[in-house]
């Protein structure tokens, strides 16, 4: 998540003033805020239109997990629009909306596998790159590496190769990587469900500052979080509580009791649907 807020000077002089533009640039953006007005930036109604603006605020948002922000990025880099055309890059930012259970990143990824011509090759020379990144020591290489085997993307599909690579990161220190294993180790992608296994890697992530993390880490446990809340501030934490935040979310999730089944209505990355949980909300 960003932590450092936006210069002036990267920051049109007429648009400084504006709420949504000032909450995104803040050292904690709200990525509502980054979203609506990068929209209103691309539209050019409300706002000047300014859509290299525009990108760098998506990608705060991005940067924050938000899978809107996720998603409107890589559309500006899939069309070259205040972005860079890379078609890469487009893949990568849908990977993670749809590794969040956003459809329309799961929908534009087979979208762009079946009608971009050149895009395989173009994956296998990413999964190059990210092997040599990785081979040398880079844990964000190993992560991206993860993130192809894990859909079949610039290769052969292999959760296994991924939940290795993602594991290779997460020791590194990579809390994002953390994150992604206990995905993997929660779901069925290597068979029967670790949730155990999984809360372990959520936590060490949560604790790292990763804040989707403990909102997964609440889920798993069966109480219900903020996802809009890093676990470096107070409010992530039951009240009167000074100790960690996944060790809080952990022991807080003991003490309940009632939990109830139902079906995702988004889906993951090739189509299936998600089991989901709905506990009593622990405070407001």
């Amino acid at each position: 998540m960003p932590r450092r807020p936006l210069a002036a000077c990267e920051i049109a002089p007429a648009l400084h003033e504006e709420p949504r533009v000032r909450a995104c640039a803040a050292a904690a953006p709200v990525p509502e805020d980054c979203v609506g007005a990068a929209q209103d930036l691309l539209d050019g109604l409300v706002l000047p239109r300014n859509p290299r603006l525009a990108a760098t605020l998506l990608g705060r948002a991005c940067a924050a997990r938000d899978p809107p922000g996720c998603i409107g990025l890589a559309r500006l880099h899939e069309r070259g629009q205040g972005a860079p055309r890379d078609l890469v890059r487009a893949v990568e930012l849908y990977q993670e909306a749809c590794h969040e259970h956003e459809a329309e990143g799961c929908d534009r990824l087979r979208t762009l596998e079946r009608h971009e011509p050149g895009l395989r090759r173009l994956l296998a020379g990413a999964a190059a790159f990210h092997r040599a990144a990785c081979d040398g020591g880079q844990r964000e290489g190993c992560d991206r590496l993860g993130q192809l085997y894990r859909d079949g993307l610039g290769g052969p599909r292999s959760a296994r190769r991924a939940d290795a690579l993602y594991l290779k990161s997460c020791a590194a220190g990579l809390a994002i990587a953390c994150d992604r294993r206990g995905q993997l180790k929660e779901g069925r992608v290597l068979g029967r469900p670790a949730r155990d296994m999984a809360a372990e890697f959520y936590r060490r992530a949560c604790d790292a500052g990763e804040p989707r993390a403990c909102m997964h880490l609440a889920l798993v446990a069966g109480v219900q979080a903020s996802p809009s809340l890093p676990p470096d501030r107070p409010e992530t934490r039951p009240p009167g509580s000074s100790e960690p935040a996944s060790s809080a979310w952990a022991r807080a999730a003991t003490t309940s009791a009632s939990t109830c089944s139902c079906r995702s209505s988004r889906r993951g990355p090739r189509g299936d649907r998600r089991p989901c949980r709905s506990p009593p909300k622990l405070w407001r």
